[in-house]
């Protein structure tokens, strides 16, 4: 499916860099409220979740909470403690950001750990933003998978 999506890809990032001055700005995606309070999931939480096999002390921490049009609320999440692997073999312990319904946050977290942690600078949340980004909407576990199976593919 990459490889289906590869032209498509590359035409856009020609359009979107012809039609973006080498001094980028980060543009706001179109409906998307950023920073909203959400009654269960804060930023700084730190949740246990349905983790994958061999990932038991995984956790997800809250980086923030934002509303987006129709998709709804977006609980933008980092994953440490994995055992994922990049194509040389090497362990992939953490992703920085990733996008999930708030709906499929629900379906993954366990236990609330820890509440009130620093929050990282993110570089990808910015780039998610500017982007105007996608959002996953299966669970945290099957997205991790899915992310080292394209991380890895050939």
């Amino acid at each position: 499916m990459r490889h289906r999506l590869l032209p498509f890809i590359t035409v856009a990032c020609i359009a979107c860099a012809a039609a973006t001055p080498l001094t980028a700005q980060i543009r706001s995606c179109p409906a998307l409220t950023q920073s909203i309070p959400d009654e269960k999931f804060k930023p700084g939480q730190v949740w246990a979740y349905q983790t994958r096999p061999g990932e038991a002390a995984s956790t997800l921490t809250v980086l923030r909470v934002d509303s987006y049009g129709k998709i709804g609320i977006i609980v933008h999440v980092r994953v440490d403690g994995l055992r994922a692997h990049n194509p040389r073999g090497e362990r992939v312990p953490s992703v920085e950001h990733m996008p999930f319904t708030r709906d499929a946050i629900l379906l993954s977290v366990d236990r609330l750990l820890k509440s009130n942690q620093p929050l990282p600078t993110i570089e990808g949340l910015d780039r998610w933003r500017s982007d105007c980004g996608g959002v996953y909407t299966i669970s945290v576990r099957d997205a991790v998978d899915v992310m080292e199976k394209t991380l890895n593919a050939p």
